[in-house]
């Protein structure tokens, strides 16, 4: 279920952001967002060390074959919120 509410989360921000983008791009302001997907961080390591199945899950999906580091993130976020 926890899943579920994740999942439906992530869809309203994506629909909040393009609604924004659409609100907002006539006066030339533009808006991002980054998803990239799990994240291994002192919130989530717990968890995914007591569920190493969701941590594998999450592994198949990445692009990279490995869960996300916030260095992977980091620059992405700078550059977007730079002029």
């Amino acid at each position: 279920m926890l899943a579920l509410a994740g999942t439906i989360a992530a869809q309203r921000r994506r629909q909040i952001l393009r609604s924004l983008a659409t609100e907002l791009g006539g006066d030339n302001i533009t808006v991002n967002m980054i998803q990239p997907g799990a994240i291994l961080t002192s919130i989530t390591r717990p968890s995914f060390a007591a569920m190493p199945e969701m941590a594998a899950l999450w592994e198949t999906k990445a692009a990279v074959g490995r869960l996300g580091v916030p260095e992977d993130v980091a620059p992405l976020a700078v550059f977007l919120a730079s002029e």
